[in-house]
């Protein structure tokens, strides 16, 4: 991928995190705690897939792009 794109890839998935803290504050007022920790447990999972497949792979190519270093 070149260096612009992935640089686009990255703005639009940290732009998703406002997204997901949303999601967890509306996860929060699920009443069944099953339902809460399935649906929680999927969020985390789609976010991490994100993480490990998309941005981890981006940074490795490009370190200078990860906002955390």
């Amino acid at each position: 991928m070149e260096k612009t794109l992935a640089s686009r890839v990255i703005e639009n998935i940290r732009s998703m995190d406002g997204q997901f803290n949303a999601l967890y504050e509306l996860i929060e007022e699920i009443a069944d705690e099953t339902e809460k920790k399935r649906v929680r447990k999927h969020l985390a999972e789609v976010s991490g897939i994100l993480h490990a497949n998309i941005e981890i792979p981006i940074f490795r190519q490009y370190p200078d792009l990860n906002p955390d270093k």
